[in-house]
């Protein structure tokens, strides 16, 4: 495990504060007094069993839901209070599964996720056509560039929808079981890539998983949640904690992704 370069990591900017957070839905808590930041450089994994509050943190993170307790803060700012959120990116959970005979181009994908540019306005679309090769090469697929998003394959597509999500260039990056369906090599190959994003493009990481395999090269840091949070350091410490051996004794399979 070649841990150490990323362990060494300098804190960056805390881009996210979450404090003593809780929320439930109707009367079923799910995620009670959770605290935990999330700075500058960092790759973040979140893990837990099903039904452990991961996707709801992550709502809550992104504003689409607001907490019952606790506050949210992004860059220092109550969430509430931030209008330009552009420094966040989303890849969601099941991103690939829609219509298979969806007409969508793959630069049509990816130019979703940019404010449109003014009809009129020529250095805009030049601009806007720039930063979607830029993104599509990044991931590995500038040369699928024309061709419909449903004709690729489940890994295609996942890199063109992590395309979408960086071609705003956003400082943090949330993926929600992005690996969902795809089979083990090609995991293996998104996680290096998503590792590159965090360490060249300095992009901070935020990896909401069940799989606890992901805990390899690329990530430095585990929170991880039953409701509250159990956990939240170094990987290198995770693996040697009680919360890691709750998860095996869980029945949690331990995959390790690594080239």
């Amino acid at each position: 495990m070649a841990a150490g370069k990323t362990e060494a990591r300098a804190a960056g900017e805390t881009l996210v504060s979450v404090q003593d957070v809780s929320f439930a839905y109707s009367e079923d808590l799910v995620l009670s007094g959770v605290s935990l930041d999330i700075q500058e450089g960092d790759f973040l994994a979140v893990l837990g069993p099903n039904g452990s509050g991961k996707t709801t943190l992550l709502k809550l993170i992104l504003g689409l839901l607001r907490p019952d307790a606790g506050r949210i803060l992004l860059k220092e700012r109550p969430a509430a209070s931030v209008t330009d959120r552009t420094f966040l990116g989303y890849v969601p959970q099941k991103a690939t599964h829609f219509d298979f005979f969806f007409p969508a181009s793959v630069r049509e994908v990816v130019a979703l996720g940019l404010a449109p540019p003014r009809p009129w306005d020529a250095a805009a679309r030049k601009r806007e056509d720039a930063a979607i090769r830029e993104s599509l090469a990044l991931v590995g697929m500038e040369d699928c560039l024309r061709r419909r998003i449903g004709s690729l394959s489940g890994g295609q597509q996942q890199r063109v929808f992590l395309a979408r999500a960086i071609v705003h260039k956003p400082r943090i990056l949330f993926l929600d079981e992005p690996t969902t369906g795809v089979d083990s090599e090609t995991v293996g190959h998104f996680y290096d890539m998503l590792g590159g994003l965090n360490r060249e493009r300095t992009i901070a990481i935020v990896l909401v998983t069940h799989d606890i395999g992901i805990v390899d090269r690329n990530v430095n840091k585990v929170a991880c949640l039953n409701r509250t949070l159990v956990y939240h350091g170094s990987h290198k410490e995770f693996c040697r904690s009680q919360a890691f051996r709750d998860l095996l004794a869980g029945g949690h399979h331990l995959v390790a992704h690594r080239h």
